[in-house]
């Protein structure tokens, strides 16, 4: 029972780790920009750090649940299936803050509901992206998604 306390600790400090790096280097890369100062990094940082540590406690529900079946179930066949769960997470997450990152710069407002309104027409949201940007974010995406899974 201590191995599955701490790998679900492990899980939920990962995925807290992931979000608390990712919006200082976020507002870094967009500091030197002008968008951002200190005194706005210093606020989201601390605004952030709740919404981030309830996030990371949502994606670690299902890893949560596994344990919790693994009392009835063979570990093996949950194991794989927790597996797959890193792997759809760490790409989902990867996706979401390589998109939000790249396409700041262009829309001026971080990553919101209004790119499911790009999801019929993709070729209209990249339009104003270059090809070389769109290979370096998929080369960081790729990058990111290693490290995280």
């Amino acid at each position: 029972m201590k191995k599955q306390i701490v790998f679900l600790v492990s899980c939920y400090l990962t995925l807290l780790l992931f979000f608390v790096l990712t919006k200082p280097l976020f507002l870094w890369y967009y500091m030197e920009k002008g968008a951002y100062g200190v005194q706005e990094f210093l606020r989201v940082a601390g605004y952030g750090l709740k919404l981030d540590s309830t996030v990371a406690a949502y994606f670690t529900v299902f890893p949560l649940l596994l344990v919790i079946l693994s009392v009835w179930w063979h570990r093996k066949g949950l194991n794989s299936i927790l597996q797959g769960y890193w792997m759809v997470t760490a790409f989902l997450l990867t996706v979401i803050f390589c998109v939000d990152f790249a396409l700041y710069d262009y829309w001026k407002f971080r990553l919101d509901a209004t790119v499911l309104f790009y999801l019929d027409s993709p070729t209209n949201a990249l339009a104003s992206v270059t090809t070389g940007q769109i290979v370096l974010w998929v080369g960081l995406a790729v990058g990111v998604f290693l490290l995280l899974y």
